[in-house]
């Protein structure tokens, strides 16, 4: 028979991640449910969608939400396991040293994950896989050093902290790559003095580029012609709010 999910006494949870603020507190109280449950482990057990609402007293799609949250943030990665359940992998710092060891040896595309996959994992009539594998997983291996090597512009441009951004940054680089982008094309365009500063009114304004906003805007910004007052007219005119349902939108597309 097996044990109680939820420990009888008190949970371990590692203090950056109680006092980061940029992790919303609903969030926050959700990875610390879910950290309860590995029971001091790395990784809690398979657990179902049903035990997890059950447990959280949160609803399908807020749970989701936190996960998707916490993912991108580096605190936590999860997968599905058999039987349309789910384990989550803890991250206690998001650029420790195991972690660094571990994106020298892991496959980048593998620790992505298939939200739209997911849900369907918990579906009481499951699709059948026929290759066995999902859309994602089917694609290339980004090289480890090219991976490191877009992270490391994302980060230098936008001058976010390394150590706790990490692996939201490579999240993104595996992205950028994946479309097509280079490294180069990041500092050209964002670093000081690039197409960011001269081009779109955040830039103008003095403001550094924030990760979400960079996949929305590059595209635009490598192919910008001079417009009135020498700005281009399309990224000057988009306000930020619609700038913000964008990077929704596509972190909804997952």
């Amino acid at each position: 028979m097996a044990g109680p999910l939820i420990p009888p006494r008190y949970v371990n949870v590692p203090s950056k991640i109680i006092y980061d603020g940029a992790v919303q507190p609903a969030i926050r109280d959700t990875y610390v449910q879910l950290r309860g449950l590995a029971w001091g482990k790395e990784e809690t057990p398979p657990l179902s969608m049903e035990q997890l609402i059950n447990i959280l007293h949160k609803s399908r799609a807020t749970i989701f939400g936190h996960l998707k949250s916490l993912r991108d943030q580096g605190w936590l990665q999860f997968s599905t396991a058999q039987a349309h359940t789910m384990i989550v992998q803890f991250i206690d710092d998001p650029m420790d040293e195991k972690e660094s060891r571990n994106l020298d040896s892991i496959n980048p595309v593998n620790h992505e994950l298939n939200i739209k996959s997911l849900r369907e994992s918990f579906t009481k009539t499951p699709a059948v896989q026929k290759s066995g594998q999902s859309r994602k997983l089917d694609k290339s291996t980004v090289p480890v050093g090219l991976l490191r090597g877009m992270a490391d512009a994302i980060l230098e441009v936008t001058g976010i902290d390394k150590k706790l951004n990490f692996s939201r940054a490579a999240k993104e680089a595996k992205d950028l790559i994946s479309a097509g982008y280079s490294p180069d094309q990041i500092r050209k365009v964002y670093g000081q003095g690039g197409t960011w500063y001269s081009k779109d009114w955040r830039g103008q304004k003095g403001e550094v580029p924030q990760i979400g906003l960079i996949r929305s805007t590059i595209a635009q910004l490598l192919t910008a012609k001079p417009g009135n007052n020498g700005s281009h007219p399309t990224l000057q005119s988009q306000t930020e709010e619609e700038t913000r349902t964008l990077f929704n939108a596509l972190l909804d597309s997952d």
